[in-house]
């Protein structure tokens, strides 16, 4: 397989101490009613395929499970987020509430870094082909893939990957970005057997 290289944009913080009624969107969707309602009672392993996630974050300290993760840019166990790409993806997964509005999509999440993206936020898709078939080793349920690259989805391997990781019930869930793109030629956003949020 030729690596392919992945870059990234750079995520926009939307929640940095905002008020309520500024968050629109969030109220929009009854968000700030639902929360509480949706909370898990299982604790979920959700593999955050990224930059790694600092367990230091104080909205994320309790839920990190470096103990699962892995580093294959330098194939050790190296827990250092360079780039903070992969924190703020599982911010969005789980975050603790504290003093500031936090909305996260999974109350009990177990965020499992598996770490592809260097400091610039590049990667390969070989280290991504690696990391998800680590996950599958470890009877994983839920992938989380907030990456993408220009390819044809019917021949990109990761896209194979995906539908052989679904095959033994994982969930891909991948990023459709920002932007109001046709993701129609974007891997892994046209991947057949990805959720792209």
């Amino acid at each position: 397989i030729q690596p392919t290289v992945v870059e990234l944009f750079q995520a926009d913080d939307y929640f940095s101490g905002e008020q309520l009624d500024n968050l629109w969107w969030i109220k929009k969707v009854n968000a700030d009613k639902y929360q509480q309602q949706l909370q898990q009672t299982t604790k979920v392993k959700v593999w955050v395929i990224d930059s790694w996630v600092d367990k230091n974050h104080q909205d994320l300290n309790w839920n990190v499970n470096e103990t699962d993760g892995y580093n294959f840019i330098d194939d050790n166990t190296d827990t250092t987020d360079g780039n903070w790409h992969g924190s703020q993806v599982a911010w969005v997964i789980w975050a603790k509430v504290n003093w500031s509005w936090v909305f996260w999509v999974n109350s009990n999440a177990d965020l499992v870094p598996l770490k592809i993206l260097n400091n610039q936020w590049i990667g390969s898709s070989y280290d991504l082909l690696e990391a998800i078939n680590y996950s599958k080793e470890k009877w994983n349920k839920v992938l989380n893939i907030s990456l993408w690259w220009y390819w044809d989805p019917s021949t990109d391997p990761i896209c194979q990957a995906i539908t052989d990781a679904k095959n033994v019930w994982i969930t891909t869930v991948v990023a459709a970005w920002n932007n109001n793109w046709d993701v129609s030629s974007i891997v892994p956003a046209w991947c057949s057997d990805a959720i792209t949020v």
